[in-house]
């Protein structure tokens, strides 16, 4: 288990793989070219119709910019996480003026759905065009898929969002995050500078 103290209080986290199970999922991360930055995004249902958005920014290194949790209220329908996920990220590559971006998902049918533009109408199909209006706004933002081998430290921080809710980290992540993110690394690479 992991353990995080927060204000005097003790919360645990059992993962959900064993520990060589997590190694063998980890080994799928890559990192982006030299000049690009990688916002790796997930959700996770949280309780009915709350889920967890986790967000992990790095650069090609692999050191991470910014870590964070996001929480929105919608269905319980994944797609519909997946793309307000998406959505939020693309929010905050336009506010943080970052270019050169490229996001991944594990959502395969969230993310060919917005590439091949293939929105259903309703409210998931509304928001999928809003992230198209935002794709064609920003410079050199794209939107791809990644299997969860490649996605497994955004995984981990959606599940962190149900204990620090819409919480930014730039340094000191979560250990739960942080031990996905170093086993890749040599231990405090990332924390050096920012």
């Amino acid at each position: 288990m992991f353990g995080y103290q927060s204000q005097n209080k003790t919360l645990l986290v059992k993962p959900t793989h064993s520990g060589s199970s997590l190694d063998r999922l980890d080994t799928g991360w890559k990192p982006p070219a030299e000049t690009t930055l990688k916002l790796n995004v997930d959700a996770h249902l949280l309780g009915y119709g709350r889920w967890g958005l986790g967000f992990v920014h790095q650069r090609s290194v692999g050191r991470p910019v910014v870590v964070a949790t996001r929480t929105v209220e919608t269905s319980n329908d994944l797609c519909m996480a997946e793309v307000l996920g998406i959505q939020v990220a693309l929010e905050w590559i336009e506010s943080s003026g970052w270019s050169n971006v490229v996001i991944e998902s594990d959502a395969k049918v969230t993310v060919d759905s917005i590439n091949k533009q293939r929105l259903h109408r309703g409210y998931l199909g509304n928001v999928g065009i809003k992230c198209l209006e935002k794709l064609k706004q920003l410079h050199r933002i794209s939107i791809v898929w990644v299997r969860r081998e490649g996605n497994w430290a955004a995984h981990a921080t959606t599940k962190w969002a149900e204990f620090e809710p819409n919480h930014t980290w730039f340094c000191n992540l979560p250990t739960p995050v942080f031990s996905h993110i170093q086993k890749r690394y040599e231990p405090n690479y990332f924390l050096l500078k920012f």
